[in-house]
């Protein structure tokens, strides 16, 4: 993290470098293509044309300064606020530096472990004479500089005696390059004369098509990203190497306005990998549906969509076929399948299914399930939907041994669909885990899941209203994407950073719980790719929502404490419940404690199994986070919300 810190006095430095050799030199080398000095191996590469403005706005947005209050990038603002005083007090560097490109890339150094490279166009200066002549004049007590020499290339070095990190640079051609790493920076040396990252054809495609007309470009080379992700989880991820396997580069240009950072560019998949997400570039688009019945206390909705389900299964068993073993397997399974139940895949399943087929992971409602996860098939014809499933379960129960008697819970149907490997066959490994599961029926949805206690805890959400499409802040943010893509993806990030400590290191749950505000002040984000000719046009965003724009009652009878740049669908958020899903009706009182701990999350007074009478949720240090009253199973009176420290932060009433 520290190498982050440092970026501002590089830069600091290369403004320095740039109008000297401005003032001094003029070029007699050859400016080559900046990705060139960048070796193959890159991770990602953030790009900006004009870093000085980028700063400028940056730095002045709401989001940045609510970043300042972590310790982390107080130590960031406060170097950068020097920087920024500099630059405003010099015209010439402004000048100099201000329309020139700054790059940084990503590497991998060791083992869970990577580093940065950073290069800048100084375009009219060459040669490393006048590095020398001007670092001896910022030479201090606490920096101390000294050279060595790589091929036919000066390496300066400066050592920082304040955090014992030496920063290395050279020049090449005409392009100021630096490293903490000193590998990483001969790597770069070699990588001009040999193979580099601007090489790549793939690469040369995606970067001519990005624009530069935004704040920043931004590039992701997906070979690297298993080992990257090493860096935060133990071992590896089935969905990263996935992606890591599938997808070949994205490019994508960045801008900012009113606190929503969004991203447009383009994404190219391995041609020469049997890919779904290559099935899915040839199957045309659809709509995300599922979120009419997705419960708002979803964490992580994907939506693949398409013409219709047939003809992507028809491009999929093409995508197979370039692999002689895996599309046997694959055949092999669909028969084993349809000779012991005596029914063929295509007419008595895949006909019926839609545009859709959604993912969902949702908050735990109480039920003692570590990961909800739901599987939604949007239909063509839900009568028809219902038909076909009726005679796959007489099948199963004909051919099985398994007695499961149809429940009836709240008017909808829950049945059990005892057939190993179906959507494995169907949809790839990623649905495995749906291996004999529970189904019901929502308007026109059929909905998987391998615990009949998320169905009936969907169908609570629906019948109360708590739904996705519902929120005024999840539309509002949808709205951002095209209505038809191949696949969309939300992640409500206040929901899902509890479940992503499930995959995450020590390391980096440490650091999640110590930054929790400065995460889930990211509230939504969302990443969308929607086939083109060639590629996939690919958008990303996320929306910071400040969490501190909320203040005290100042008692002039608003019951409701809301600033002006808050809206009502932030405070509703604030004053939202965890979900109480009473089992026993004779209980008195109705508890959840937090994982592995005997800390609790919350109790509730019931009677009869409905709430009725206090409520207390408390934060983990056991701190009291929210209080209030329920009637006959509704909020009544006068609810609040305090912080970890037990200040009075807002208040709500209730009817």
């Amino acid at each position: 993290m520290k190498k982050f810190i440092l970026w501002i006095f590089v830069l600091g430095l290369f403004s320095g470098i740039g109008w000297v050799g401005y003032n001094w030199y003029y070029s007699r080398g050859i400016s080559v293509n900046v990705f060139q000095h960048i070796p193959e191996d890159a991770i990602y590469i953030i790009e900006t044309t004009e870093p000085i403005k980028t700063w400028t706005d940056v730095s002045g947005s709401a989001m940045w300064k609510h970043l300042q209050k972590n310790a982390y990038f107080s130590k960031l603002t406060s170097s950068a606020n020097s920087l920024d005083s500099m630059v405003r007090e010099n015209d010439k560097i402004f000048n100099v530096l201000g329309s020139r490109s700054l790059v940084v890339s990503a590497h991998m150094v060791s083992a869970k472990k990577y580093d940065f490279l950073f290069l800048v166009d100084i375009e009219s200066a060459s040669g490393i004479k006048f590095l020398e002549e001007y670092v001896t004049t910022i030479a201090s007590e606490k920096l101390i500089f000294s050279k060595d020499k790589y091929n036919d290339f000066e390496i300066m070095k400066m050592y920082s005696k304040a955090d014992s990190s030496t920063l290395y640079f050279t020049i090449v051609n005409t392009y100021l390059c630096a490293s903490f790493n000193y590998q990483l920076l001969k790597n770069s040396i070699d990588a001009s004369g040999g193979k580099n990252i601007g090489n790549s054809n793939a690469f040369a495609k995606i970067s001519e098509d990005i624009k530069s007309s935004g704040i920043m470009r931004v590039f992701l080379n997906y070979d690297r990203l298993d080992d990257y992700m090493t860096c935060y989880m133990d071992g590896q991820n089935e969905y990263v190497s996935y992606l890591s396997k599938a997808l070949d580069l994205t490019g994508l240009s960045m801008e900012q306005k009113d606190e929503l950072i969004s991203l447009k560019g383009f994404t190219k998949t391995k041609d020469s990998v049997s890919s779904y997400l290559e099935a899915l570039k040839h199957s045309g688009k659809g709509r995300s549906l599922a979120s009419d019945i997705a419960p708002a206390r979803t964490s992580f909705y994907m939506s693949l969509g398409f013409k219709n389900f047939t003809e992507f299964f028809n491009n999929v068993e093409v995508e197979l076929k370039k692999d002689v073993k895996e599309y046997d397997d694959y055949q092999s399974n669909i028969k084993t399948i349809e000779n012991f139940l005596d029914i063929s895949l295509k007419e008595n399943f895949m006909s019926w299914i839609g545009e859709e087929v959604a993912f969902i992971q949702l908050q735990s409602a109480g039920e003692g399930l570590d990961n909800e996860v739901a599987l939604i098939l949007q239909t063509t014809d839900i009568e028809f939907a219902k038909k076909n499933l009726d005679l796959v379960a007489k099948k199963i129960r004909h051919r099985t041994p398994v007695k499961f008697k149809e429940v009836d819970y709240k008017g909808y149907k829950i049945n059990y669909l005892s057939v190993k490997g179906l959507f494995r066959v169907l949809l790839g490994k990623f649905f495995a885990r749906y291996d004999k599961p529970y189904y019901t029926i929502i308007k026109d949805k059929v909905i998987f899941s391998n615990h009949p206690q998320v169905l009936e805890s969907m169908i609570d959400d629906y019948l109360l209203g708590n739904t996705l499409e519902k929120q005024d802040n999840y539309r509002n943010f949808r709205d951002k994407f095209y209505s038809r893509s191949s696949v969309f993806i939300y992640i409500s990030t206040p929901i899902l950073l509890g479940t992503m400590k499930n995959i995450a290191n020590k390391e980096t749950k440490a650091d999640m719980d110590k930054n929790k505000e400065f995460i889930t002040c990211f509230r939504h984000i969302g990443f969308q790719l929607t086939p083109n000719d060639e590629n996939f046009e690919t958008t990303f965003a996320e929306q910071f929502v400040d969490p501190n724009v909320i203040v005290p009652d100042d008692e002039d009878g608003n019951d409701d404490v809301i600033a002006d740049t808050l809206s009502k669908d932030s405070i509703n958020a604030l004053f939202k419940l965890p979900y109480l899903y009473p089992k026993n009706p004779n209980d008195k009182i109705y508890k959840e404690f937090y994982a592995d701990s005997t800390t609790k999350k919350f109790e509730v007074e019931l009677r009869y199994g409905f709430k009725d009478g206090d409520y207390t949720e408390y934060y983990e240090s056991g701190e009291t986070k929210m209080k209030g009253k329920f009637k006959k199973d509704k909020r009544s009176g006068t609810w609040r919300y305090y912080s970890v420290e037990g200040k009075l932060i807002a208040k709500k009433k209730f009817e």
